[in-house]
């Protein structure tokens, strides 16, 4: 595939218009679509949809392709795996490769202790089976989870959720499972802190308070935390993290990290736990594990994950498929060196976006770790709607950014995007912010 420059007709082209007609007569309305793309193929930062257009994909698929599409080596690892065996179920039989999959996770920093691992199909498994695990282990019942944290869509790891409305109303959620303390966002406390010149009120809200009169460290199974939340990419301060870890040591509560998002390379670091030197209890990944195939894991201090045989069962989690993918996409970070390259991309684009936010009339707050980079638009005739008209002007342009929160505009390509295509996404990016200034 060519790069793009600009699309060559206004998206949705006739063929991408009739499978969207398709799709929204077939299709349950629960899913959202943030734009009218219709996908045929796609290749490295790059995709193209039925009518011809192609983009230069700076949301990477949700982020569940941190390699880039259809790296060849993940490609011909998947054909010659599917040759040999599909699928065997794990609570039924073992496969080599699944013992070689956990083998390679649980050797990546920063960890001391011996660790243990299991495989799922997806990160909302991976967050359920760690909080049944803490459940099991420390016969406490209730997780201590944080606002604005999104850690799936199954019913369990809702209750710990709480980044949009939409997802939990009418679901009847049972709310004594999970106590929510507020996350420690430097960009808007809730405490009203002015950044840099806070004391952690947010810490000494959650042990005065939380603890001391909501949760009882005794009720406390875990406490579960996104190191950088995925939706807006506000990261937790390093006082708060360590802080925090400090607490659970103090109460004997597990610390469960929520990396399905950020986690393997994402950030710069294998782990954006690495970045506060932080050993974690448990720690989820899942997006940019496999290269787009299903593939969650849960990897655990060995003395925590104790629980005993059928305490979770998980038919499709490690399949064989997923866990080829998986192996080859660790070989490609490795041997192309991609961790240090979303460090060194991610700093030239968060440059960028930094001296924008300068001279724009609507950009604020640009921020990020790695290839996890956001800036907040700012409006007062609604942030939010201005945020979604920006994100579809990039679209028709030929660049694909994310919307999170309510008006924050999220970069997160794949780790093997080069200097050239970050330059080339500013430029784009740049063109609509000012197309939309001149506008307002």
């Amino acid at each position: 595939m060519s790069t793009p420059h600009l699309v060559k007709t206004v998206p949705p082209g006739e063929r991408g218009l009739k499978v969207l007609r398709r799709s929204n007569e077939l299709c349950s309305p629960s899913l959202s679509h943030p734009y009218p793309l219709v996908v045929s193929r796609a290749e490295g930062c790059y995709v193209e949809d039925v009518d011809g257009n192609r983009f230069l994909d700076f949301g990477v698929g949700a982020w569940t392709v941190g390699l880039g599409y259809c790296h060849p080596e993940v490609v011909e690892a998947v054909k010659a795996q599917a040759e040999r065996l599909i699928h065997y179920p794990q609570d039924y039989g073992y496969t080599e490769l699944y013992a070689d999959l956990v083998e390679r996770l649980v050797s990546l920093p920063p960890w001391r202790f011996r660790r243990r691992g299991l495989l799922t199909s997806s990160g909302s498994e991976a967050v359920e089976a760690a909080m049944k695990m803490a459940r099991w282990h420390t016969r406490r019942p209730k997780i201590l989870a944080f606002t604005g944290s999104w850690h799936g869509s199954t019913a369990g790891a809702m209750s710990v959720s709480s980044r949009s409305s939409v997802e939990r109303r009418h679901f009847y959620i049972p709310a004594q499972e999970a106590v929510l303390a507020p996350y420690p966002n430097c960009l808007e406390c809730p405490f009203g802190a002015e950044a840099g010149e806070c004391d952690m009120q947010c810490l000494n809200f959650l042990e005065e308070q939380v603890l001391r009169r909501l949760l009882p460290p005794e009720e406390a199974a875990a406490i579960i935390i996104e190191p950088v939340q995925a939706e807006t990419l506000v990261q937790v301060p390093e006082r708060f993290m360590k802080g925090l870890r400090g607490l659970s040591d103090e109460h004997g509560i597990p610390l469960i990290l929520d990396e399905c998002w950020v986690g393997l390379g994402r950030t710069g670091r294998w782990l954006a736990a690495e970045r506060w030197n932080l050993e974690a209890d448990c720690v989820c990944l899942s997006r940019g594990l496999s290269s787009g195939l299903p593939l969650g894991a849960l990897l655990s201090r060995e003395s925590l994950m104790d629980w005993e045989a059928g305490c979770h069962q998980s038919p499709y989690g490690g399949n064989p498929l997923s866990c080829a993918a998986a192996l080859a996409t660790l070989d490609v970070m490795e041997g192309e060196h991609l961790v240090g390259n979303a460090s060194t991309q991610g700093l030239k684009l968060l440059r960028m976006l930094r001296e924008l936010c300068e001279s724009s009339e609507i950009l604020a707050n640009a921020r990020g770790l790695g290839l996890a980079v956001a800036v907040d638009v700012v409006h007062e005739g609604g942030a939010g709607r201005l945020a979604r008209d920006l994100m579809l002007t990039c679209f028709r342009r030929g660049l694909i950014v994310s919307l999170g929160g309510s008006s924050t505009l999220r970069f997160t390509p794949p780790l093997c995007v080069s200097a050239e295509e970050v330059e080339t996404a500013y430029g784009v990016f740049e063109e609509s912010v000012r197309d939309l200034e001149s506008a307002l």
